[in-house]
């Protein structure tokens, strides 16, 4: 059964207030590259990630979010390379990323350590407007709107690190980049800041607790 037309009214609504438009890793802990760049190689081997979600199971046009990732160090211990692939669809909209990262690293007094890293990739947003049904036989929003964009992605990113704690900044999609734009919607890509802090305590003997927290922003979200 299609998904009546309201849905792409609501979905570029939705864009157009700059609101959710990076998927959200609850378990980014596991991942931190899936966030910043600049954690880039500092497994000391080669280190790969897959990850997938889906919430609100059984419902039409529920959000599935998928990702993979591998990065390592290269024969220079300072610096490092990655990848990132990672998919996003919701109701009658999918996205697509691909991004490679470089990072360097300034080797500070013993395990203390600074990176520095830059993304470059590209997205691809789709509108499958075939999936709705429209009750009054047209949407100007559906009809007038580019289904299939691409546009260049350039992140950054900066992190402390240690043997027990680390603090990072990332911005990610620096460039903005326009999702649909005609006479009643304007939809772009804006930069999204994340700042994530954590450390590692002793709890007692082969355990340890590692507590973690982070900050999104967005210009334009709640």
């Amino acid at each position: 059964m299609k998904r009546i037309g309201v849905i792409s009214i609501f979905l570029l609504s939705f864009l157009q207030a700059k609101s959710q438009q990076f998927p959200l890793y609850s378990q980014y802990i596991f991942n931190l590259y899936s966030i910043n760049p600049a954690y880039a190689g500092e497994r000391d081997a080669i280190s790969t990630a897959l990850s997938y979600r889906t919430q609100w199971v059984g419902f039409e046009g529920a959000p599935k979010t998928g990702g993979f990732s591998v990065h390592s160090p290269l024969m220079n211990k300072n610096l490092a390379v990655g990848l990132w692939v990672q998919s996003d669809q919701i109701g009658a909209r999918e996205m697509t990323s691909f991004e490679a990262s470089f990072s360097y690293k300034i080797r500070l007094e013993g395990t203390k350590r600074l990176s520095f890293a830059l993304s470059a990739g590209a997205y691809n947003h789709r509108y499958n407007w075939n999936e709705l049904d429209f009750p009054d036989g047209s949407d100007p929003v559906a009809f007038e709107t580019e289904t299939n964009i691409w546009q260049p992605v350039f992140d950054f990113g900066f992190m402390y690190l240690d043997n027990r704690s680390y603090i990072g900044l990332s911005a990610l999609n620096l460039n903005g980049g326009r999702l649909a734009s005609n006479d009643v919607i304007d939809a772009r890509l804006e930069p999204n800041i994340n700042l994530v802090a954590g450390r590692v305590f002793p709890a007692f003997q082969k355990v340890d607790l590692k507590p973690s927290g982070m900050l999104r922003w967005q210009e334009g979200s709640p």
